[in-house]
């Protein structure tokens, strides 16, 4: 649990942006995101298997511009 605690006259949008700020850093945001909707088993699959080509996307640039920088 997000918690934040006021100092001697600190106005009350100081402590609401520091308040997000701590919500955001500990991932609580997120979180909830996740048991927002059910995903049925197979969708939850299908969902992980297009990150997983997604990241070996990225990889496989990284990797491209990485060769083309050493081949010159």
């Amino acid at each position: 649990m997000a918690t934040v605690y006021a100092k001697k006259d600190e106005p009350v949008e100081s402590l609401i942006r520091k308040w997000k700020k701590k919500v955001e850093k500990e991932g609580i945001l997120d979180d909830m995101a996740k048991f927002d909707y059910y995903l049925s088993p197979m969708e939850k699959k299908r969902a992980k298997k297009k990150e997983a080509q997604k990241r070996a996307r990225v990889l496989e640039r990284k990797l491209a511009k990485f060769q083309n920088k050493n081949d010159k």
